[in-house]
């Protein structure tokens, strides 16, 4: 049996569905992005409800294009074609050919000798017959799908790599050592006591370690069910209100559970990392997730305009550090901080937003999913 034909048949029928699938996921960007435009004007908090909920649906709709499912256009239920491989016209039942006897016309038993022999016969000729598989070069489909399929390894290596990247910063962080390129415990207790005060504000019960690295070159919060915050090598020279600052921005994603939700957006780009409007989502979830923490975090270090003064301070001495590559997916880069800077400066602060706001919003989202799975 060559495995060839099958192969081919396969890869072109994987390759049509992803054009679809892609026109699918273009269509619910489109919807995302008209329900972004009228969510954000509310409040940060909304505008990444909103992306965050498009980047989940477009998982959810890639799982949902190779299951059965509703078809709108027909009005019934997708059927699960199932063709016969071997099935050639020997298979063909032809007057000529052996037939079990029944009992009723025949009177024969189903155990009999005659009918054991007329099985037995008929299972002869079956086996012994040459399967042909029919013959199908690859498509222009097939191609796609197997650039598809090359592109989604390496996604998945790169998302494996930047996990590898912060479970190496957590372990250094957490341990004591001099070393260079090594994090190591923070022992200080003007700090750790302000960052249990924090936590406090923002009723975060789960305990939140702090420590320094020389791996970031700006604050960043790692972790979900035991969250670590990350603070650069020059964080000592910093105030007592610019080191608060930062710690109430990130004790802020901490309570808003962004390090998870950032992960779980990761599937969806990783799926169609191919699609440029996935890209905008993803870029915008990241961007409004920071603008939902400083406007949490501004309320508890004194106001936007002090928190505004004491964030760009921090941009102006910020070292010019790159993040290592594979880490770059869950820590700020350079130039986040001086954007939050320009944002802050130009939006005004919003307050907190009614929850009806962000169901509305995920609702939504949900009513388009549902909506564009369902056309086959």
């Amino acid at each position: 049996m060559n495995a060839g034909p099958i192969n081919a048949a396969l890869m072109n029928e994987l390759g049509v569905t992803l054009v679809w699938l892609s026109l699918q996921i273009t269509a619910l960007c489109l919807v995302a992005a008209a329900v972004y435009g009228l969510a954000r004007r509310g409040n940060p908090k909304v505008g990444a409800a909103a992306t965050l909920s498009a980047l989940l649906l477009i998982s959810a709709l890639s799982v949902a294009a190779f299951a059965p499912g509703p078809n709108w256009m027909s009005g019934e239920e997708a059927a699960v074609e199932t063709t016969a491989v071997g099935a050639t016209g020997s298979d063909v039942e032809t007057p000529d050919s052996a037939t079990p006897p029944r009992t009723a016309s025949t009177g024969i038993s189903w155990f009999s000798a005659e009918t054991v022999s007329i099985f037995a016969r008929e299972f002869e000729r079956r086996v012994q017959q040459p399967i042909e598989l029919p013959v199908e070069s690859w498509h222009w489909t097939g191609w796609l799908a197997a650039v598809f399929c090359v592109g989604l390894g390496v996604g998945c290596l790169r998302l494996l790599l930047g996990l590898v990247a912060v479970a190496r910063l957590r372990r250094s962080g957490e341990k004591i050592s001099g070393e260079k390129n090594s994090g190591r415990t923070i022992a200080d207790t003007q700090a750790s006591e302000l960052l249990d005060v924090i936590c406090a504000e923002f009723s975060v019960t789960r305990p939140v370690g702090l420590c320094e690295s020389s791996g970031v070159s700006s604050a960043a919060t790692i972790g979900w069910l035991r969250p670590l915050v990350l603070l650069p090598a020059d964080w000592q020279s910093w105030s007592h209100e610019e080191l608060r600052t930062v710690l109430a921005h990130e004790v802020a994603h901490i309570a808003h559970r962004d390090f998870p939700c950032w992960l779980l957006a990761q599937v969806g780009l990783l799926l169609h990392f191919y699609h440029p409007l996935v890209h905008w989502l993803a870029g915008r979830l990241r961007l409004e997730q920071e603008l939902a923490a400083d406007a949490d975090a501004a309320r508890h270090s004194g106001g936007v305009q002090k928190y505004l003064r004491n964030l760009a301070e921090l941009a102006v001495r910020q070292a010019d550090r790159p993040v290592a590559w594979p880490a770059r997916t869950f820590l700020p880069s350079r130039g986040t901080l001086l954007r939050r800077v320009e944002m802050l400066r130009d939006r005004k602060a919003n307050g907190a937003s009614p929850g009806w706001r962000r169901g509305v919003t995920i609702t939504a989202m949900l009513l388009a999913g549902v909506l564009l799975s369902g056309i086959r």
